[in-house]
């Protein structure tokens, strides 16, 4: 602050997910787009971790959770979810983010 500088020297990266690992988005099913009462997501079976965040339409995460099934059917009904979402996808393999509609 001030005329004061600082350096990074020492920067250690572990666990990095590159384009020549990554699991291709086609390879993700999520539906039905709009949605109503369930919303399925199906992973790859070669992933491990999976993990799933939901966005609502103001960005407020409403939903999370980590699961070793490559098949998930969450209940949006009961999530109280309207209009525009975004789930957030992410394991080892995979980064991914898909707008969805829920009605």
């Amino acid at each position: 602050f001030g005329d004061e500088f600082y350096y990074i020297t020492n920067i250690k990266v572990t666990n990095m997910v590159t384009s020549s690992n990554l699991i291709p988005r086609d390879d993700i099913q999520i539906y039905p787009n709009p949605a109503s009462k369930t919303l399925n997501i199906v992973f790859p079976n070669d992933l491990i971790n999976r993990k799933v965040k939901i966005f609502n339409s103001t960005g407020m995460m409403v939903y999370a959770t980590q699961t070793k099934n490559p098949d998930l059917v969450l209940d949006v009904h009961s999530l109280n979810l309207k209009g525009l979402i975004l789930v957030h996808l992410e394991s080892e393999k995979l980064v991914s983010n898909h707008k969805l509609i829920v009605r």
